[in-house]
């Protein structure tokens, strides 16, 4: 039998919200629309590092 996988926190699991606002018309908006697609996908790539860690925690030195 083997063991239960360790629980991964519920804010893990929720995807980044990126851009959610009105489709761009002007530079400064697509600025703003890229920096908030970047930060969502930073995000993302963080927890998902994080579920990482705590799926195969790193074997401790012997």
């Amino acid at each position: 039998m083997s063991a239960a996988p360790p629980p991964i926190p519920a804010d893990l699991l929720k995807p980044p919200a990126g851009w959610t606002g009105p489709q761009p018309a002007t530079e400064g908006a697509w600025v703003d629309a890229a920096w908030a697609e970047k930060r969502g996908r930073l995000q993302c790539v963080g927890q998902l590092l994080t579920i990482d860690e705590i799926i195969n925690p790193a074997q401790a030195p012997q």
